[in-house]
């Protein structure tokens, strides 16, 4: 004769078994994280050695693309007077992790793209990170002369068709706790 709570607890090791069976086929589990979608990003914008004020900075719609700044995304801000601009950080909490692409091994490009009236939008900078870890970057800016490939940088990569890229880009060392 069975009890009344045995009937549960069949069920109950019914799920265990079921969970243990099956969750290590499924490509995510339930794991609360934060990941880094945007690097902090200052810098100043210059040309000819002069601050450049008013110029508007956006974010890439496509940054994996052929032309990261054809279409432009999101608008991040106006350079100051100084030629001066800043950027936040994006990151967001997930609930879910993937064990195929985990956070570690999963990178976020990031392309700075800069509007001045009436020329083009042009490439700033292509800013790589893995989403696992915050990122800082100081980019330095001349408009009027775009950075060859040794110059980029250590926070940034080559744009896919060798647009030119006026900004040098570099990692700001992560602040020790």
């Amino acid at each position: 004769m069975l009890s009344a709570s045995q009937p549960r607890m069949r069920r109950v090791f019914t799920l265990i078994a079921a969970l243990a069976v099956f969750l290590p086929l499924s490509a995510c589990a339930p794991w609360p994280h934060i990941e880094h979608h945007r690097p902090s990003m200052t810098g100043r914008l210059m040309e000819a050695g002069q601050p450049v004020a008013g110029a508007e900075l956006f974010l890439g719609a496509q940054p994996g693309s052929n032309q990261p700044c054809r279409e432009v995304g999101e608008r991040l801000g106006v350079s100051g007077l100084d030629g001066r601009f800043g950027v936040a950080a994006l990151s967001r909490t997930v609930l879910m992790h993937s064990w195929i692409q985990s956070p570690e091994q999963t990178g976020q490009l990031t392309a700075l793209c800069i509007r001045r009236p009436p020329q083009d939008v042009q490439i700033g900078a292509l800013v790589w990170m893995f989403i696992d870890k915050p990122l800082s970057v100081t980019l330095e800016c001349e408009l009027s002369r775009a950075r060859g490939r040794q110059d980029l940088g250590n926070a940034q990569v080559s744009s896919p068709l060798g647009q030119p890229q006026f900004c040098h880009a570099a990692r700001v060392p992560a602040q020790a706790s």
